[in-house]
């Protein structure tokens, strides 16, 4: 949260802000599978990528089971 709002200070102060070049480069949108809905994940039905999206559970148990395992 504190980086965003840093973010937003230095979007305010523009051309005067250090990061202003880097600032404006930025898209002003994206797209990432990480925000798709759940129509657009049925489009990736058949694919590798479909597992590998953290809430489908394929990836989630994956590392879930990884991260739980008591060290040696």
């Amino acid at each position: 949260m504190l980086l965003a709002l840093y973010l937003v200070s230095e979007v305010h102060l523009g051309d005067e802000s250090f990061f202003g070049p880097y600032i404006k480069i930025l898209p002003d949108t994206f797209d990432s599978p990480l925000f798709w809905g759940a129509e657009e994940l049925r489009r990736l039905n058949g694919s590798p990528l479909l597992g590998m999206h953290p809430r489908c559970g394929a990836s989630r148990h994956r590392s879930t089971a990884t991260h739980t395992q008591p060290r040696q």
